[in-house]
């Protein structure tokens, strides 16, 4: 690979300059790498295993690419990085539970059983993002992401969790666990992280649950809990909005 890079000038240590290849050559690398990143967003909802719409690496792979270049490139388009999955696992989501590209002016939620909530040991969030380019959404709230380090995010009665997915408020008393998307018209994908993740996210045998959705009708009575069935650590901010 490096040997490829090296017959147009790129070298470790040696900044590029492209005007020491031939015109045709500049204009053909420019060319390719547009068809490159197009065809990079066309298939990077099906470029790892999906599971209820969400895309999961492979977690022996996940921070530790080696040699493949294409996992790395895909990880570098969607979230710039990607640390050890032991000490951190990141899953993104552009589909909804259709097949249907997620996109602000649809209302869509996430529904957590009490006994299927995030096996973690430490903390999960959702972050939302613009597709392309993967920045984070304008937020008039400024809440771009959304998680159990969140203040005030609740639980409903029965232990379970609802997330709530949409531009405008869902409704005050959802407020809690409402995450704003893009405006109308403009598509969004979600990375949902999970630090310190338990034995049966990184063997597979939990499963996240589909963002689904719905109709404005739908509603949830809810109370606020301190502590959630299956984490410890609750506190006052999240820090996975720079993607680390």
């Amino acid at each position: 690979m490096l040997g490829l890079f090296e017959r147009i000038g790129i070298v470790p240590g040696t900044e590029f300059d492209p005007a020491r290849l031939h015109p045709a050559t500049v204009d053909g690398m420019r060319r390719g790498i547009g068809q490159a990143l197009t065809s990079l967003l066309g298939e990077m909802p099906f470029c790892v295993p999906n599971v209820n719409g969400w895309l999961i690496p492979d977690p022996a792979r996940s921070g530790n690419f080696g040699t493949d270049y294409h996992l790395r490139l895909v990880t570098a388009e969607i979230g710039l990085l990607a640390n050890d999955a032991p000490e951190a696992l990141y899953i993104g989501c552009f589909l909804d539970d259709s097949g249907e590209p997620l996109v602000g002016g649809r209302r869509y939620t996430v529904h957590f059983d009490a006994d299927r909530l995030p096996p973690v040991d430490e903390f999960w969030s959702f972050t939302m993002y613009t597709h392309p380019p993967g920045s984070l959404t304008e937020s008039t709230t400024n809440r771009y992401h959304l998680g159990t380090l969140t203040p005030g995010f609740m639980f409903n009665a029965d232990g379970s969790v609802d997330i709530h997915i949409q531009h405008e408020s869902p409704s005050p008393d959802e407020e809690s666990n409402w995450l704003p998307t893009t405006p109308a018209g403009e598509l969004f994908r979600i990375i949902f992280r999970m630090y310190n993740p338990g034995p049966h996210i990184l063997n597979g045998t939990w499963a996240p649950p589909p963002i689904r959705r719905v109709d404005s009708s739908r509603s949830t009575t809810r109370r606020q809990s301190p502590r959630s069935p299956t984490g410890p650590h609750r506190g006052s901010n999240d820090s996975d909005s720079h993607g680390t």
